[in-house]
């Protein structure tokens, strides 16, 4: 923060502290209690970020978006009932005991159960998915939260005899929010850059994604070499992709080719865009989406993307 005079210091931590304790004071309830990441505003529009060792940070939603203690995360006003003329009532402490935590559930106690709720998480972002994407190494995530991870499904039929298959991957309800410092680079052609743009991007901040009954099914037919053993991809089919919603805020400070995006527009576009340029240039996904699997693929054996596809091995 650089040299500051040490009585500069202590004016401004008794100013944030002193402001602190008199919206206390002025909303009722307590700001960012132990443990709490996000805390509620009377203003619907507003929400305090927690940080450990610091002052409460104010944060407003997106235009349009009231902060909502159920899901932790900014929503469309029809889904946060409570803020009635954008003006969240009294929370009791009793109230944000229940209120303000991030849905649970109860762990996992049988072999086929999903978790459905992870939180905590963190670790480095690098990955490489030639030529769709790059994110280059530095890239990092933090404090993930999701929940719905009990509505992810993967099928995968594979007819090894008859060198064909098909993976189908559906999304219930799915929901992440967490922090990241992120550079890389998307090639998303031929969807248009009004739709999904392309180019070199950065960013940090707070990440949050949704995505509503998500189903993709697509089929293929597999070459493997006789010698190596290495798997191939002949041909790939993108029979169905389609989603009721889906929902992603990477925040103000995210640049794609040095430019910012409007995220409101973004996802009120995403929708009918998508499906529209996805039907107009179909052919050309299935290959540019089939020579990245492949440079994924032709690293690994049949046996062992078998075991990743069966048995839920990891492909290194």
């Amino acid at each position: 923060m650089g040299k500051l005079l040490r009585h500069r210091v202590t004016l401004l931590i008794v100013v944030v502290f002193g402001t602190t304790e008199f919206l206390r004071c002025v909303t009722g309830q307590e700001i960012c209690s132990d443990g709490e990441r996000y805390s509620p505003h009377p203003d619907c529009k507003f929400f305090w970020e927690c940080n450990s060792g610091a002052g409460p940070i104010l944060r407003e939603c997106q235009a349009d978006r009231f902060w909502d203690v159920s899901i932790m995360a900014c929503n469309l006003p029809e889904n946060v009932p409570e803020c009635v003329g954008g003006i969240r009532p009294p929370i009791t402490t009793t109230a944000i005991q229940t209120m303000t935590r991030r849905p649970t559930s109860a762990p996992c106690t049988t072999p086929c159960c999903v978790d459905d709720v992870y939180e905590g998480l963190s670790g480095p972002l690098n990955a490489t998915f030639h030529p769709i994407l790059e994110v280059f190494q530095g890239s990092t995530f933090s404090n993930l939260y999701t929940h719905g991870v009990s509505t992810l499904d993967l099928d995968c039929r594979f007819a090894v005899s008859a060198g064909t298959g098909q993976i189908i991957r559906r999304a219930g309800n799915f929901y992440f929010q967490g922090d990241y410092v992120i550079r890389g680079y998307l090639d998303l052609f031929p969807f248009s850059s009004s739709c999904l743009p392309s180019g070199s991007f950065s960013g940090a901040g707070v990440a949050t994604f949704e995505v509503q009954n998500l189903d993709w099914i697509v089929g293929m037919t597999h070459f493997v070499d006789i010698v190596s053993g290495r798997v191939s991809i002949r041909t790939l089919t993108i029979h169905e992709v389609s989603f009721d919603r889906i929902y992603l805020n990477l925040g103000p400070n995210f640049h794609i080719n040095r430019s910012p995006v409007d995220w409101e527009v973004f996802n009120a576009n995403l929708h009918p865009c998508f499906h529209t340029q996805l039907n107009q240039n179909r052919g050309e996904i299935e290959t540019k989406l089939r020579s990245a699997l492949n440079k994924r693929y032709s690293q690994f054996t049949l046996e062992e993307v078998a075991e990743f596809l069966f048995l839920g091995d990891s492909l290194h």
